[in-house]
């Protein structure tokens, strides 16, 4: 059994988004931050996307909250597989 030790020295859910992260545009629901917990090794934040109030496709977007990933690898997979 491979151990991932970040899991034991700290919290791999961050309440904020570090500047060297990788944003995605994947919806945070239920079966994606069950994905992630189990896919993913690194650390990984949620927050709230922002609007661009000039698009009027944005307006329209129930993707408020989204993920970004320490590792730009791990964000890959997730978009690729969420979108």
């Amino acid at each position: 059994m491979k151990v991932n030790l970040v899991s034991l020295i700290s919290e791999r859910k961050l309440e904020f988004v570090p500047k060297h992260f990788t944003n995605t545009s994947i919806k945070v629901d239920d079966d994606t931050m069950i994905w992630v917990y189990e896919n993913t090794i690194g650390r990984f934040a949620v927050f709230e996307k922002e609007s661009d109030f000039d698009d009027m496709f944005s307006l329209m977007d129930d993707k408020r909250f989204t993920f970004a990933f320490e590792d730009p690898k791990e964000a890959v997979i997730c978009e690729l597989t969420w979108s």
